[in-house]
């Protein structure tokens, strides 16, 4: 998904995978996630962003339930914590971080880099989510 004021993106490094690498053992990827807050200047801003990878069960949001108390508590206040545990209690996942530590000015680019296990031939998933500020209860995934 891309959006108008964020863009996140998960560029997946690894050396040369093996014949005998590809069965179920896991090699260590290196990612970088990138996160560059494309509002215009005097825009608006956002909060530190959390990153997730996971086997694609974990769902931060589905537009026909109702919200979780962690993507709430994000929303109205930019606290991912509860975001963080909750991915964390959650079979599946891989890794999980906050890219930044204070709020993402108009036109500014941050940059993680990570590394975790990786099993070749099953997929992975990234998700994401960020408060807008300011914003009444907005948030982007």
């Amino acid at each position: 998904m891309k959006l108008s004021i964020a863009s996140v993106s998960a560029l997946l490094f690894s050396s040369a995978i093996s014949a005998e690498s590809c069965s179920q053992r896991s090699i260590t990827v290196r990612a970088k996630v990138i996160v560059t807050n494309l509002a215009p200047m005097q825009g608006t801003s956002l909060t530190p962003v959390w990153v997730g990878i996971h086997d694609g069960t974990f769902d931060t949001y589905d537009r026909s339930k109702t919200v979780t108390v962690a993507m709430e508590r994000l929303a109205e206040d930019g606290n991912n914590d509860l975001l963080i545990r909750d991915f964390a209690n959650s079979e599946g996942t891989v890794w999980d971080g906050t890219v930044g530590t204070e709020p993402i000015a108009p036109g500014r680019t941050l940059v993680e880099t990570l590394e975790f296990p990786y099993v070749p031939g099953k997929p992975l998933y990234i998700s994401y989510a960020s408060m807008v500020l300011p914003s009444n209860d907005f948030f982007c995934f």
